[in-house]
C-alpha cells in the first residue's frame, strides 16, 4: 500500500510515514508508479488485502474505488464514513480506522486481515462486482 507525497498535508504525511514505521509496505510511492501500466498498477493494487486510506483533506479519495475494484478492503477514517454510506456501499465492503487506531493499528489490520481471509474469494468477487455495477465510467455514463 502506498500513496503520493503531498507537500502541503502535512497531518496526512505524517499518518503515512506513522503506518509505514510499524508496515514497511505503507509508504509513499516514487515518481515511477506512474510509468506504470494499467495492467502493472492493477496488480499492484490486486497484491494486497487491505487498503489504509489517507485521504488529502476530507475527500472520498480514487484509491478507495481502487482497492473495491480489486476485491481488497479498504480501511477508512471515521469521518469518511457519511460519504460511503451516502454512496450505499454496505458496510461489510469496507473498514473504519479511528485516531487511536493510528497509534497501534496492529489489531485493525489483523482483524481486517482475517476477515479478508475468511470471506475469500467470494468476498473478492463480491467487492469487485460491486464496484463494477455502481461505479465503473461507463456505469457512471450510462447513468
Amino acid at each position: 500500500m502506498a500513496d503520493i507525497i503531498y507537500e502541503k498535508f502535512i497531518h496526512r504525511n505524517k499518518l503515512i510515514t506513522t503506518l509505514s514505521n510499524n508496515y514497511p509496505d505503507i509508504g509513499f510511492v516514487q515518481n515511477d508508479f506512474h510509468k506504470l501500466t494499467p495492467e502493472q498498477k492493477w496488480g499492484e493494487w490486486s497484491n494486497h488485502a487491505l487498503h489504509w486510506i489517507a485521504p488529502v483533506l476530507n475527500d472520498l479519495p480514487i484509491r478507495f474505488f481502487d482497492a473495491l475494484i480489486t476485491g481488497g478492503i479498504p480501511i477508512i477514517p471515521s469521518g469518511l464514513v457519511p460519504f460511503v454510506e451516502s454512496l450505499q456501499i454496505p458496510a461489510n465492503y469496507y473498514s473504519v480506522y479511528r485516531p487511536l487506531d493510528l497509534m497501534n493499528p496492529k489489531p485493525l489490520l489483523d482483524a481486517e486481515g482475517s476477515r479478508f481471509t475468511q470471506l475469500g474469494s467470494q468476498g473478492i468477487m463480491e467487492r469487485h462486482e460491486f464496484a463494477m455495477e455502481h461505479f465503473h465510467i461507463d456505469k457512471i455514463i450510462d447513468k
